[in-house]
Formats: structure tokens, sequence, C-alpha cells
């Protein structure tokens, strides 16, 4: 049936068409038995998953952040020894063993470093601030080049190499 309002022309349905449906959907109830059920039990599985996707991009997201913060901690660390060879360059160029030691070693982790010489200083930083940090400072004083080295352990990443480098070169 067609109704006008308002100058708008309405489709209504007749009331019974829709006792019709309704008697024809009861006549068979177990047709639809059980499938709200199983609908339910398939959105709860797939909130399952997406749940379980999201904690394992979590903890790749975590060690991945903490294998940033400990490269930027290393190229912080390098950039301190570079600025303080620069402060001291007719030191570092007589490659005074205060200032230059071209192995790579570990220092100690203390926290009162006021008295140690200040590459011995710079190995306890790395101790501290890296896990199992070291370092080296190598210096050419023909070509008054500087070269500081530091190693850590990185073997909390995933997919990444147990040991990671980094390199950091200047003129004096």
């Amino acid at each position: 049936m067609f109704r006008r309002h308002r100058g708008v022309q309405l489709i209504t349905m007749s009331k019974t068409l829709n006792i019709r449906k309704f008697r024809q959907a009861s006549l068979h109830p177990g047709a639809q038995s059980g499938v709200s059920l199983l609908e339910s039990m398939i959105a709860i599985l797939l909130v399952a998953l997406g749940l379980l996707a999201l904690v394992g991009l979590l903890v790749r997201s975590s060690a991945s952040l903490g294998s940033a913060t400990a490269r930027d901690r290393a190229g912080m660390l390098a950039a301190s020894m570079l600025d303080q060879l620069r402060v001291n360059t007719p030191k570092a160029l007589t490659e005074n063993p205060a200032f230059v030691n071209a192995t790579v070693t570990s220092g100690n982790c203390v926290t009162d470093r006021a008295s140690l010489n200040p590459i011995n200083r710079w190995r306890g930083e790395l101790a501290c601030a890296l896990p199992s940090g070291a370092g080296a400072v190598d210096v050419d004083p023909s070509s008054r080049r500087a070269k500081v080295t530091i190693r850590w352990d990185d073997s909390r990443t995933v997919g990444g190499s147990a040991t990671q480098s980094l390199v950091m070169e200047t003129r004096l």
C-alpha cells in the first residue's frame, strides 16, 4: 500500500504479512537452534587470536625499544669520549695511556669514578650503562684521527645479533 504523508510517499507493509513470516519461522524451531552459540564461539575465538597477536606485537616492540635505547646510550658515550679527547688533544696525540687504549676491554661498574683516569672512568660508565659494555680508544697521531669503539651484548633483541658494536671516528 502507498500512502501520502506531507508530500512524501510512504510504503507501508500489511500487518498480515508480518504475522505470516512469524508463523512460518515458528513452524521450524529447530532450524535455528545453536546458531547463535556457534557465532558467539567464533567471535570469542577471533577476539582471542587478535589479543594474542597484540601481545606478540608488544613483546617484539619492547625488545626493539631496549635495543634502540642501548644503541642511543652507546652513541652518547662514544661522543662523550670524543669530546674528552678534543678537550685534551695534546695528551691524546702523545698516546697518553690515560686517554688511549686500543684494546676493547670492559670496566667495572663503580659509582665513585672520580679517582679513575679518563679511559677507565669511561669504561666504568660503559659497564654501568650497557649490558656487557666494553670500549676502546685508538688515536693516530700522524693523521690526528681518533676512533672510539664500543661493544655490548644485545641478545634480548628478537632476531638480532648477540654482540653489537658502534664505531665513531673524528679528527682531533
